[in-house]
Order: C-alpha cells, then sequence, then structure tokens
C-alpha cells in the first residue's frame, strides 16, 4: 500500500490518507440524496439512482486514485444533472435515455480530446494568474453553497445576499461547526473539518436538524444502467443523439462546461494538496484528465449524468497537507556542533581579551 500511493514519499502515513478520505467522503456525500431527487424528476426511479450514483462515484474514484494518485474524487455534478432532469423532458420528449446519451457522447468526445492532448494543450496555454483566480472563485462558490444550505445567508429582497433566521435550528447548527472546524484549524488539528462536520451532525440531533436513517440496508437496483444503448423509438438511444443536431448542440455546451470546470477544480485540489508546480501546472495533470473524462461517459451509461473531479476533495487535501504544514512551521534542529549530551559538559565560551581598567573619577578634574 505504501509503495503503490507513494505515502511515505509524499510525508503522510497510513492514518492520515484514511481520515482525509473519510472526510472528502462526508464534505460530498449529500450527492447521494440530491443527485436522485434531481433526476429523477426525469422520470429515473429514485433507488435505481442511489444505487447509480453511489457506484459511479466509488468506481471512478477508485480509478482516479490508483491510475492518476490524486486526492481528487468523484461523483455526478450539480447543475449538469438538472440540465439533464430539464433537456430530459423538453428537447428529448420525456425520453431519459436520450438524456443521458447526450451525456455519454460528451464524454467519450472529451476523452478523446484528452488522448490527443488537445485538452492539456489548452490548460497550459491559459495564464497561470487565470488558472488561480477559477480555484479562488471554486473556493467562493463552494463557500456560498455550504452559507445558503446552512440558512445563514439568504436571497435578500433589496440585495442580492441577505443574513438568514438567526433562531433557525440550521442556522445554529451551522454556525457551531464554523466556529469548531476555524478553531480548529488554526491549530493545525489534524483532522479539523472531519471534527467539525461530526460535531454539527451531533449538535443537529436535539435541534432536529440531523434525521435519522429509516434503514440500513436497501436492495440494490441496476435499472438505469445502460442508457445509451436502450431503445428510444426504434433505434438505440445514442444513435437518436448523433443524428438529432440540437441534441449535438447540447452535448457540445456541456462539453466545454465540464472541460474548464474540471480545469478549475484540479487547480484547486492541487494547490491544497501541494502537488502544484511553481510554474501552476498540476502533477500528473493528464492522467487525473483521462479517468475525469472517462467518468464523465460512465456516467452517462450509468444514468447518473455527468461524474466529474469534485471541488470539495479540497476538504481531504487538506488534511493531507496538515503534516507538511506543521514540518514547515516546527523550528529547526540545532547543528551537532552546538549539541552536547547531559553528561558532557557545555562546550566553553569563547574568550574575548580582558576590557581595560577603568581609570579613577577625578574630582580635581572638573573643579
Amino acid at each position: 500500500m505504501d509503495e503503490l500511493f507513494h505515502v511515505s514519499e509524499r510525508k503522510s502515513t497510513i492514518g492520515t490518507e484514511l481520515r482525509a478520505g473519510l472526510t472528502t467522503f462526508l464534505a460530498m456525500a449529500y450527492i447521494i440524496a440530491v443527485n436522485p431527487a434531481v433526476l429523477s424528476g426525469a422520470g429515473i426511479d429514485a433507488g435505481a439512482l442511489a444505487c447509480a450514483t453511489c457506484l459511479g462515484a466509488g468506481i471512478m474514484t477508485i480509478c482516479m486514485g490508483i491510475f492518476a494518485n490524486r486526492p481528487l474524487a468523484c461523483a455526478s455534478g450539480l447543475g449538469v444533472n438538472a440540465m439533464i432532469a430539464g433537456i430530459a423532458t423538453t428537447v428529448c420528449g420525456g425520453d431519459w435515455h436520450v438524456a443521458m446519451s447526450v451525456i455519454f457522447l460528451e464524454g467519450v468526445v472529451i476523452l478523446l480530446l484528452v488522448l490527443c492532448g488537445l485538452r492539456e494543450a489548452i490548460m497550459d496555454a491559459i495564464p497561470v494568474v487565470l488558472r488561480h483566480a477559477i480555484s479562488v472563485g471554486l473556493g467562493l462558490f463552494i463557500a456560498m453553497i455550504g452559507l445558503c444550505d446552512a440558512g445563514i445567508i439568504t436571497a435578500g429582497a433589496g440585495t442580492l445576499v441577505g443574513l438568514g433566521d438567526i433562531t433557525s435550528p440550521t442556522f445554529i447548527v451551522g454556525i457551531i461547526s464554523i466556529l469548531v472546524t476555524v478553531a480548529l484549524a488554526c491549530r493545525n488539528v489534524p483532522g479539523s473539518l472531519l471534527i467539525g462536520i461530526v460535531v454539527a451532525v451531533i449538535a443537529g440531533i436535539p435541534l432536529g436538524v440531523t434525521q435519522a436513517p429509516t434503514g440500513i440496508i436497501a436492495p440494490l437496483d441496476f435499472s438505469s444502467i445502460g442508457g445509451p444503448i436502450a431503445d428510444a423509438g426504434g433505434v438505440p438511444a445514442i444513435v437518436k443523439v448523433l443524428t438529432d443536431p440540437a441534441l449535438l448542440v447540447i452535448s457540445f455546451s456541456l462539453l466545454m462546461s465540464d472541460f474548464f470546470d474540471t480545469m478549475g477544480t484540479a487547480m484547486a485540489v492541487a494547490k491544497q494538496g501541494e502537488f502544484l508546480t511553481d510554474d501552476g501546472n498540476v502533477e500528473n495533470i493528464k492522467e487525473i484528465l483521462i479517468v475525469d473524462s472517462a467518468a464523465a461517459a460512465v456516467g452517462g451509461f450509468m444514468g447518473v449524468s455527468s461524474i466529474t473531479t469534485f471541488v470539495e476533495s479540497t476538504s481531504g487535501a487538506g488534511v493531507l497537507a496538515l503534516p507538511t504544514v506543521a514540518a514547515r512551521a516546527s523550528p529547526p534542529s540545532p547543528p551537532a556542533c552546538c549539541s552536547f549530551s547531559p553528561r558532557s559538559s557545555p562546550p566553553s565560551s569563547p574568550s574575548f581579551p580582558a576590557p581595560p581598567p577603568a581609570v579613577p573619577w577625578s574630582t580635581s578634574a572638573t573643579s
């Protein structure tokens, strides 16, 4: 395990890796409930969506860890799934198989662009300052989503952003989570974000925010898998997409969105996880892009919308970076010439010439 993932080489430990993985999972686990809620409007069974969402995210995250060896987790992306739910009921005539074929085609095309080197070349052509700006923008976007979900900020009547209801239970739980996480992070406590999430879950129980699960085990449902090869009016769904100009334009639009979204996510996670070079390039970027592009096609085939790299991976990458930050902050050890054991006497002080004798004060000289 250590040799496969270069754990010791990157100054990490197995325990740190486990904490980072669990932190990333908790930060992005909301997609297990949100993705079925969004895509069920397209006519897909919610149970099948939950099963395929977990399965697709697990498979592609494992592929990212094995082939790219970088801490980027993958799952169905928000935004794209809402768009797919919309076009399934409008452009696709209510057939979600055709809508998922649009995602499948987009993933195949973008994978070919990566294998040809075009996607990486376009990333290299973007100025470094703009790449950093994209990652900062994504961080602010995620922060706003968290504050909005916690009810801390809301859409104001006269302003774009207003303060939420401070007496709301979600507001109180959100504030508790933020204060605990920030306090622990300032003291470089390992797993500070994970602890903050756990504290928020516990604090939400008496306030009625944390809901207990209705069951532990549910039957598996794979009915959402295989949408592109399903029948759509006498032909496979993917053939219907290839012969419809409107669907091809939609697939191209999704391709451009996925193209630049992954670039910003990779930059943000690389900066947090300290595998961003001085010239602004992400290490192992080609492997990351290959897995990310293949994940989009896999998401379309499994019927869970486009699977992409999650910017929430920065939470786990931050856990991995803490040992390095602590090592940099620790004072350097004294050189060997200045060290001595308790049994030996300390080194003698250097000798200096004795000062000249003091001149006696004469009162007659001043009179």
